[in-house]
């Protein structure tokens, strides 16, 4: 689907693990070990940037930048994808892990601070039930 895909990771154990595992694929371009809190892409880079169960462990202020950044190392008509757990209401802290799952709305006012507009989104289907719904959205810069 993708010509070329960049991974992003912190913990360096795991950035080895993946060159291990998917380095030899002809689609994969860059392994970066570095927190999306310190994630600077290039600009006009990607078509898509894709996150998806990790941002809840970033504050909403680290998010709303993130998403900044994002938006200008997207290309013409490129697109961020967010799919996430969603808390019924508010937020809930993982006390083991010390991330947040955010509320639809939380996230709704994150990327509106950070200038993005939603043109897609879905609720996954076929979950197993007990688990925290998953919402995506495709999201591009507001202006």
């Amino acid at each position: 689907l993708f010509k070329k895909v960049d991974l992003v990771e912190q913990d360096k154990k795991y950035v080895s693990a993946a060159k291990i595992a998917l380095g030899k694929l002809a689609s994969m371009g860059e392994f970066q070990a570095v927190g999306l809190q310190d994630y600077y892409p290039d600009p006009g880079t990607y078509d898509v940037m894709w996150f998806q169960w990790v941002l809840g462990h970033l504050t909403d202020d680290d998010l709303v930048d993130l998403f900044k950044r994002s938006i200008k190392a997207l290309k013409p008509n490129g697109v961020i994808v967010v799919k996430e757990n969603m808390a019924r209401k508010g937020f809930i802290l993982d006390k083991d892990d010390m991330s947040v799952t955010r509320s639809e709305p939380m996230f709704r006012e994150v990327f509106k601070r950070a200038n993005l507009k939603i043109i897609k989104e879905a609720w996954q289907t076929k979950f197993p039930a007990g688990l925290f719904p998953v919402k995506m959205f495709a999201l591009r810069s507001a202006s």
